[in-house]
């Protein structure tokens, strides 16, 4: 499963904190499945930042460029090994 938190202020790296904290705050917690076996969830998660300029018109194409980065950032923690944060190249513009 996949789902966003978007963080209306700070920067990147108060992102990749949050990021992290979320990671740290889930694999702390051991989950019990149906059989009653704890299995240690883990995360893959990506991070990506905006910076709109004033004449932005196509906010859905801009939310799309959004999305995308996180998504890449996402697929290059798994790639990675998995139970990491990669932020995304570039801030999306």
């Amino acid at each position: 499963d996949e789902f966003a938190l978007l963080l209306q202020e700070g920067s990147v790296v108060d992102a990749e904190h949050v990021a992290a904290r979320v990671l740290q705050a889930v694999r702390a917690r051991p989950m019990t499945l149906a059989t009653g076996v704890e299995e240690v969830v883990g995360l893959s998660i990506g991070v990506a930042a905006a910076a709109p300029v004033p004449e932005l018109r196509d906010h859905k194409a801009f939310g799309d460029r959004l999305i995308a980065a996180a998504d890449a950032a996402l697929y290059r923690a798994k790639s990675q090994g998995r139970n990491q944060v990669s932020v995304a190249e570039a801030v999306v513009r």
